[in-house]
């Protein structure tokens, strides 16, 4: 080989010798920006799914809370323990009971609830009021509560039979406040009952005649 050809081929091997190079270098750099873009996508998607995952735990917290609230309206109401009730409403209450007395939906300040409560309650020798089945929508800070109830009143009388039971559902409206969910609308439609209506009406003078003694 001449000493022309010698060098061509030298300066042949260099040029490829860098081309090389520059190759594997862009081919690192690529690698790097490749697995840097997966690296920011898979902390994308956990953010997200650790959003998803707070979000769905919040709602299931709020949820519970709604429905401890309501549940613990009947629970309370049935031991007479009107201080607990009380505290799961709002200062003011959207009242429809229509349903079952007639008349027209009412707008009540908590504490005129609890005593007419106590004042219709009070006298019934006993009570049980289940509420299940809970459906609850949630809009940011209010929500409402679709529910089944069965209301079980007993009171030994001489006008009939000493037992009523009153069957419907509930509809619950309410917000979120600092102390917690509280009602702020309750509406009761009866779908059935049994037993002596009229208990509801004793119950009432009782409770009027033993406030005027």
């Amino acid at each position: 080989m001449n000493q022309t050809n010698y060098l061509k081929n030298i300066r042949l091997t260099r040029i490829a010798s860098r081309r090389d190079v520059i190759a594997g270098g862009v081919g690192s750099l690529i690698a790097i920006a490749s697995t840097s873009l997966n690296q920011a996508s898979a902390q994308s998607r956990q953010t997200n799914d650790f959003k998803l995952m707070d979000s769905k735990m919040q709602r299931f917290i709020d949820r519970t809370e709604i429905i401890d609230a309501i549940n613990a309206v009947a629970f309370f109401a049935d031991r007479k323990d009107w201080a607990n009730v009380r505290r799961q409403f709002a200062d003011e209450v959207d009242m429809d009971y229509t349903s079952l007395a007639g008349g027209q939906p009412v707008r009540v300040k908590a504490e005129d609830l609890m005593q007419g409560w106590e004042q219709g309650l009070a006298p019934l020798k006993a009570t049980q009021h289940l509420i299940t089945n809970h459906q609850v929508t949630i809009q940011g800070d209010e929500a409402e509560s679709l529910s089944s109830f069965h209301a079980w009143h007993y009171l030994p009388n001489d006008e009939g039979a000493p037992m009523w039971h009153l069957y419907g559902y509930y509809n619950h409206k309410l917000i979120r406040t600092e102390d917690g969910w509280k009602i702020t609308a309750m509406k009761l439609t009866k779908t059935s009952s049994e037993g002596n209506f009229s208990l509801s009406g004793l119950a009432s003078r009782a409770g009027v005649t033993n406030n005027n003694q």
